[in-house]
């Protein structure tokens, strides 16, 4: 969603913040040559900040000395500090005797052209141990703390500090504790190419952990790890219009999309509840109503995006928000959405549609998605993307049903998208889940605990939450899968559930194109090679990452 006034407001804010108080100017020596912007397999010229590059002949001529090794370039058959043979080995750490000294990290900021970052938690400002502590400061981020754009502004914070470790979080008690824990150490304000592959090298060459972090949108902490270099993209934004383009080609910091026709949108927000007239089981006929209309809606090109809740005993509540019709009139939508609604009418549930149309897209979007909430400490989230066939069978669909109606009932949300992402005849399969590829509903639920839960008590509860609450919904569709930025950390099978078939091709490239394993992510291919020795016992970054 577009910043609203007060959000880019936050965001400038905050950026000064971190220019000011994190990358004290220092003598640059940016190690980088500018080549052709025609020089590119892409079809398409580059971006500047893509012509910005290192080469082997920029390092020889900057006469590094006993230096240059920390910056060169790797192979797949060149030796580094993690062969992929070395079992227990660990990423060099803050405190090891191998970790770079402050000079190594000075000069690694001059070739950097000074966008070397040293991470200050996002909350320090609320503790007087730290020089940022600014009670007015610590106001602004406790304000706006569930904020995704305070989150995306920051090079080291996540969306989910539970997997952080929960190490610095907004207080009113300023004497509490404030560590950097599961954040990256260090960041880089990517600017160029050259500067990506400066981290890239020097984290592979040191045996540091790497991490990337860009403005994209996951709950399970992967941009973030202890001891880590982090390759922060935030700001590596640019955009460029291509009338005639005839090929394609893969390529990693920018890519190439079709600009489609502009096209009209239909929104609709509306709830119903129990309460008066509307019993519980009147309630629950009305929401299977709308479940048995999933392929109609979806197989006419619209999406909708609901919760179903709790709120009380033997109270409930359905919020349509919104319903999204692209290439629909009002008119179209209404007929779509008639013989739901006649059911509704007919249950004697009542329900008020705000329903609005939209010239395009954009303004449809912004109007009606809700902005992301993020930044609990004390919740955990899980997901299943319910394939088509679970409604072309009669009784997995009342399978389907229930288990949807045992997890509201035993008082866990369910937040829940109508829609399709089949293929498109013509076009080649990719590495995307092919659980997307049949899905219908991506559904999901989560679970909280008290701030004052202790570790063991959360882990328990994730643990339950992860087998027993989740397991209903896999057992309608043990095949299928979840969509890994919103699923579970505890997912079992997380190699079936995330990459389904394809997993094992991934895999052997994985171990082909990075065998001393420099690109790690929870959950991502060949994560189960290595585990995060965390400090709390709980599946977070807060800890040495090391081999299996």
């Amino acid at each position: 969603m577009a910043p609203t006034l007060s959000s880019a407001n936050l965001i400038l804010a905050f950026f000064a913040l971190l220019t000011s108080s994190r990358a004290a100017p220092s003598p640059s020596v940016p190690a980088e040559t500018a080549v052709p912007s025609s020089k590119t397999a892409a079809g398409a010229p580059l971006f500047h900040s893509e012509t910005l590059q290192l080469t082997d002949g920029v390092l020889t001529k900057l006469n590094l000395q006993n230096n240059t090794s920390l910056f060169a370039f790797g192979s797949n058959s060149s030796s580094s500090k993690l062969s992929l043979g070395d079992s227990g080995a660990c990423k060099v750490f803050p405190g090891d005797s191998e970790w770079p000294s402050t000079s190594t990290w000075s000069l690694f900021d001059r070739l950097l052209g000074g966008a070397l970052i040293e991470t200050v938690p996002l909350a320090s400002s609320c503790f007087s141990s730290w020089p940022e502590y600014d009670s007015a400061q610590c106001n602004l981020v406790s304000n706006n703390w569930t904020d995704s754009n305070l989150h995306a502004a920051d090079p080291a914070s996540i969306m989910w500090p539970l997997y952080e470790g929960r190490t610095c979080l907004p207080t009113d008690d300023t004497s509490g504790t404030c560590t950097v824990g599961g954040y990256s150490k260090y960041a880089v304000n990517v600017s160029s190419v050259a500067q990506i592959q400066l981290a890239v090298n020097f984290a592979r060459n040191t045996g540091i952990r790497l991490v990337v972090k860009n403005t994209g949108h996951d709950f399970n902490g992967k941009s973030t790890g202890a001891g880590a270099l982090g390759i922060w993209t935030h700001n590596l934004k640019d955009i460029q219009y291509l009338e005639n383009y005839q090929d394609t080609y893969g390529i990693v910091t920018s890519i190439i999309s079709r600009v489609h026709p502009k096209v009209g949108v239909t929104t609709s927000t509306f709830s119903f509840s129990t309460g008066g007239n509307v019993t519980v089981d009147t309630f629950w006929a009305g929401v299977r109503a709308y479940l048995d209309r999933f392929a109609i809606n979806a197989d006419a090109g619209t999406y909708a995006y609901f919760w179903v809740m709790s709120t009380g005993t033997n109270s409930f509540s359905f919020l349509m928000n919104p319903y999204f019709a692209v290439n629909h009139t009002v008119s179209e939508f209404n007929a779509l959405m008639k013989p739901w609604f006649d059911e509704l009418n007919h249950l004697g549930i009542p329900y008020t549609p705000d329903t609005k149309y939209h010239d395009n897209f954009y303004d449809a979007w912004d109007a009606v998605f809700p902005l992301e909430t993020v930044a609990s400490s004390t919740m955990v989230t899980g997901s299943r993307l319910f394939p088509r066939a679970n409604w072309e069978d009669a009784s997995l669909l009342n399978e389907t049903f229930n288990a949807l109606k045992t997890t509201v009932t035993a008082g866990y949300p369910l937040l829940a998208f109508n829609m399709k992402a089949e293929l498109p005849e013509g076009y080649p399969e990719s590495s995307a889940n092919p659980a997307f590829r049949q899905t219908l509903m991506h559904a999901i639920t989560s679970a909280s605990w008290t701030a004052n839960s202790t570790n063991t008590q959360i882990l328990n509860q994730m643990e339950h939450f992860a087998n027993n609450v989740l397991g209903i919904w896999r057992k309608t569709c043990p095949e299928a899968g979840a969509y890994m930025s919103e699923a579970n950390i505890l997912e079992p099978n997380f190699q079936q559930s995330f990459y389904g078939s394809n997993y094992e091709r991934l895999y052997q490239l994985k171990q082909k194109y990075d065998p001393s394993g420099l690109f790690y992510a929870p959950t991502g291919v060949g994560s189960e090679d290595w585990t995060v020795k965390s400090q709390d016992g709980l599946p977070d970054q807060n800890g040495r990452l090391c081999r299996v």
